[in-house]
């Protein structure tokens, strides 16, 4: 107990518990290794939550992925003040707040935009909806990579002329201009609020030190298998304060 001043509510998280799936579409099992099951997502099908709402005061839904084989299976309760049998007890501080937290997300790399564009027009239209529109889970944080990262096909930076100091090369890849941005565009049509986009460089331009160039071409190299962890140490050791 925290004083009178405190706001301390327990329940339990028990009673009449029903199976609820307005709106949401069911989770087509597919076995996935020997012990896990996904749900599979095609230009026609995508599980999904649906829209959800706050339920009324006295209320919760709850979403149970389990070893079983549940995914995101929904359910609505009552909630109880008091109760004599086994159940979820949880207590609630309302006046006491921690960190503010911005959303939730995932990072639109090169090959993440690569798979995506793999599928059919239907099947990339549902793999966008189910993360980032309101009957999704809805995503607003992305982290975009600014330029290669090591989830590229190739090595390439925004400024790989050399000695161009003053950037007048300075240019984004294909990568981004054909791929990363319009999936973005299609993900904020998709999203009922802004997207918060975060870009992470995963390397300097080569221009910035002549020994990036060793450093780059040591990680393309391709030595037998019994030289690459000595020869990588090497390459490693030649980067300007290490990696």
């Amino acid at each position: 107990m925290r004083g009178s001043a405190a706001l301390i509510v327990s329940v339990l998280l028990a009673g009449l518990v029903t199976d609820t799936r307005a709106g949401s579409e069911s989770c087509q099992a597919r076995m996935f290794s020997q012990s896990s099951v996904v749900c599979e997502c095609n230009a026609t099908h995508c599980d999904s939550v649906g829209r959800v709402t706050l339920p009324a005061v006295g209320h919760y839904l709850s979403f149970l992925s389990s070893e079983a084989g549940s995914r995101l299976h929904r359910e609505q309760g009552q909630v109880q003040r008091n109760s004599t049998g086994t159940a979820l007890r949880i207590t609630l501080v309302p006046e006491q707040k921690y960190q503010h937290i911005k959303g939730f997300g995932g990072a639109m790399t090169d090959s993440a935009a690569i798979n995506i564009l793999s599928l059919s027009a239907g099947a990339q239209d549902q793999l966008l909806r189910q993360y980032f529109s309101p009957e999704g889970i809805e995503y607003n944080v992305v982290r975009v990579p600014m330029a290669s990262c090591d989830f590229s096909t190739r090595l390439y930076t925004y400024a790989d002329s050399p000695g161009d100091y003053g950037l007048l090369n300075f240019s984004l890849a294909e990568e981004d201009t054909h791929m990363k941005i319009p999936l973005l565009h299609r993900a904020q049509a998709l999203s009922a609020r802004p997207l918060s986009l975060f870009a992470s460089a995963w390397t300097a331009p080569l221009l910035a030190e002549d020994e990036w160039s060793t450093y780059w071409q040591g990680l393309t190299q391709r030595p037998a298998r019994g030289q690459r962890v000595q020869d990588l140490g090497s390459v490693l050791h030649q980067v300007p304060g290490g990696i």
